[in-house]
């Protein structure tokens, strides 16, 4: 997990929109060729849509399994819900998703991340970060940095863009703002 001042640091550059001056041409210890150490992790959230409606007496449900790779569950966005009356009938309409599970791997091979428990909503991001080396490499990065928030920008903007995106995620997760 990543919890430490340099990674509050790192948080707080990364949502004020600091950046470093970018060292991709060189191969320091920010360079990009530093930071990618293995092909991107695979990764992605399956579920089931559950779209549901009635008027009047009538309804049904449509159970579909989905599956999207590169994205986690938390990321989904909600699906809608829909009232209305006609004809003296209420017309409700819901849609909602059932059955999440993250994965690593890809849609046709999942191997399921382990759930903590039900408490725990925020954790694909830091098992994904822990597990992917291009993740453990920004933070390993990050937390040379120290207090300084530039650097920690840089090792953020330089990394691999799906391990960036899990470590941003990370930071989120860990300070509440998810």
């Amino acid at each position: 997990m990543i919890r430490s001042a340099c990674h509050a640091l790192a948080l707080s550059a990364l949502l004020l929109g600091a950046s470093g001056c970018s060292s991709s041409g060189d191969a320091g210890p920010r360079s990009r060729e530093a930071l990618h150490k293995a092909d991107n992790l695979q990764f992605g959230c399956a579920y089931v849509r559950v779209k549901h409606s009635s008027y009047g007496t009538a309804s049904s449900t449509d159970k579909t399994p989905e599956c999207l790779e590169g994205e986690r569950c938390d990321e989904l966005k909600s699906p809608d819900s829909y009232q209305a009356y006609a004809g003296g009938n209420a017309y409700d309409s819901s849609e909602y998703f059932d059955k999440e599970v993250n994965f690593t791997g890809t849609c046709a091979q999942q191997a399921p991340l382990p759930v903590p428990g039900p408490s725990s909503k925020c954790y694909a991001a830091p098992y994904l970060c822990d597990h992917d080396p291009n993740c453990t490499a920004i933070r390993d990065c990050v937390t040379t940095c120290g207090d300084d928030a530039g650097c920690s920008a840089e090792c953020i903007a330089n990394g691999d863009y799906t391990a960036a995106y899990n470590f941003r995620a990370t930071l989120e997760c860990e300070s509440g703002k998810k």
